[in-house]
């Protein structure tokens, strides 16, 4: 699979979260400066760099296993937002259920796809949400992949 360093959000960042809070991805995509300007009958025009890739995804892999001293669990979501803080006007465009933490080991991968409707705010980015327990411990990667059949399940 061939990754384009534009979408990746987040590289090993840490999963450890306190209890109640949310954590944005190190990395937003910005839909405007990535998008190339192109010639049209009414003048230029920015060109959407999804078009063509109807069927994107979000590609989370648990690097190492989440760790706590309680029940965490955590929810991943695909957002889009005002800022590239991720932090102004957030909206979800997709999401996790909330993953035990016997889920979140090395290596598992949930997978998010990037709802048809496109993209209605300048950047995008992943939120992980922490309702339970604090973390202690954990790293993930995430990145922007165009959805290729497996032919293998996923998770939803």
């Amino acid at each position: 699979m061939i990754i384009d360093n534009r979408f990746i959000f987040s590289d090993a960042q840490s999963l450890v979260i306190g209890l109640g809070l949310n954590v944005v991805s190190t990395n937003a995509f910005d839909n405007v400066s990535a998008a190339p300007t192109v010639a049209g009958p009414h003048g230029t025009a920015r060109s959407d760099p999804f078009r063509g890739l109807e069927h994107m995804e979000l590609l989370l892999q648990i690097l190492t296993t989440v760790t706590s001293g309680g029940a965490a669990t955590l929810q991943f979501q695909l957002i889009q937002a005002d800022d590239a803080a991720l932090t102004t006007g957030i909206e979800v465009l997709a999401e996790t259920a909330a993953l035990a933490l016997a889920t979140l080991v090395a290596g598992y991968r949930p997978r998010l796809r990037l709802p048809s409707m496109g993209l209605t705010k300048r950047y995008l980015g992943l939120r992980v949400v922490n309702a339970t327990a604090a973390t202690t411990g954990g790293t993930f990667h995430a990145s922007l992949v165009p959805a290729v059949d497996t032919g293998i399940a996923i998770d939803p």
